[in-house]
């Protein structure tokens, strides 16, 4: 199949599990004999990199049929839902830059906002092929971290709704997600459930080693309201025990808190450096308000961790009770208990639960298996 895969950007020329996510399913659907354009943003100020450096970035086979097409995002803009206006005219810059070409693909795969001009032209009668709309997390319909939050949400929805309505397929992680997109008035027969995946190489051959001395916890993403940062320093703050807090992401200087049990490592794109902190800790802590199906939980379980996490959009997919913590969202309390409630298990619990990620990451969310499925849900999207 001829493949038009859009996104905002690919990792590591820019930084995020979404991603992540858009990379490997290009290589990977790539890898297993598609023709994939891949269409994706670099920041407004940035370089744009040659079609030889994203192959190699992304470790594309080197016979496989893979073209790079890289826009520059427009720069942002000061006024309340400049990202509406600006992910637009992303998205139209998109249908201009291939415009004698949208015919020639079977399928257009599309992340968040990126087919919105595409799909305006195609609800006029403009002839293209199908198109599918990968929303990760929903964000927008998930409770929001204050006013800010709240409002962002607000403008988000009516957009995001429309272009669920207009798709002819809706990609959906499952959980939480599947209800949200149900609840837009999208028809179950239009929505595939497919997991996110971590490629082989993330994981781990041998099983991780006994825990021992003080609980190592993990936190990995940005500096945004909507990940927890603020519950989470405020529940590290309250515990008195022997532990440490590694924060991998980047964070200012001046957003920074002296404790010494807090440690900053800032923006790690480096592979190799994310293994190795990871490998080092014990326990993943993603107290987000809304997600859609975090990367970092499936890299952190890939390498043997424990995950402590709060119940939203696809998370409850991958962590339980069987390999970490489950909490309520916007809770310090909660958090703090369950962080508390690792420091004092036994080491034994905790060395069962990371087991247990490690085993469920093998049978259930590896790229071989979940490229197979996007292939079939594209392939089944075709016959109608």
């Amino acid at each position: 199949m001829r493949i038009a895969l859009l996104t905002d950007g690919v990792f590591p020329f820019v930084v995020g599990g979404m991603q992540r996510h858009s990379g490997y399913l290009a290589a990977h659907l790539a890898a297993r004999g598609h023709e994939v354009t891949l269409v994706h943003a670099i920041p407004w100020n940035k370089p744009l990199p040659t079609e030889e450096e994203v192959r190699q970035a992304l470790n594309v086979p080197s016979d496989a049929s893979f073209r790079s097409v890289a826009i520059r995002f427009p720069k942002p803009g000061f006024l309340p839902g400049h990202y509406i206006k600006e992910s637009y005219v992303y998205s139209r810059m998109i249908a201009q830059r291939l415009r004698e070409q949208w015919s020639g693909f079977d399928f257009i795969y599309a992340k968040g906002f990126s087919a919105w001009h595409l799909i305006h032209e195609k609800s006029r009668g403009l002839d293209l092929p199908p198109i599918g709309v990968k929303f990760h997390g929903y964000e927008m319909f998930q409770p929001a971290a204050g006013l800010k939050g709240r409002l962002e949400a607000m403008m988000l929805r009516g957009p995001v709704k429309w272009i669920n309505q207009k798709a002819d397929l809706v990609f959906s992680y499952g959980g939480k997600i599947t209800p949200i997109i149900l609840s837009l008035g999208v028809d179950v027969s239009r929505i595939a459930e497919i997991p996110s995946a971590i490629d082989e190489s993330w994981i781990r051959r041998e099983e991780p080693t006994s825990v021992s001395g003080k609980r190592i916890f993990v936190f990995v993403g940005r500096n945004e309201r909507r990940k927890g940062i603020e519950e989470l320093l405020k529940a590290a703050a309250s515990l008195q025990d022997s532990f440490e807090l590694h924060i991998v992401g980047p964070f200012a200087h001046s957003a920074r808190i002296r404790n010494p049990k807090v440690i900053y490592h800032g923006a790690v794109t480096d592979t190799a450096d994310l293994r190795s902190i990871l490998d080092g800790a014990h326990v993943l802590i993603l107290p987000s308000w809304s997600e859609g199906m975090p990367n970092v939980i499936l890299e952190a379980m890939s390498r043997g961790m424990a995950v402590i996490a709060t119940d939203v959009g696809a998370v409850g997919e991958m962590v339980s009770e069987s390999n970490g913590w489950i909490i309520e969202p916007g809770s310090v309390e909660s958090l703090a208990r369950a962080m508390k409630q690792s420091i004092d298990a036994d080491p034994a619990v905790i060395d069962e639960k990371r087991r247990n990620s490690l085993q469920r990451v093998r049978n259930q969310f590896v790229w071989n298996v979940v490229a197979e499925r996007v292939e079939a849900a594209i392939i089944q999207s075709l016959k109608r």
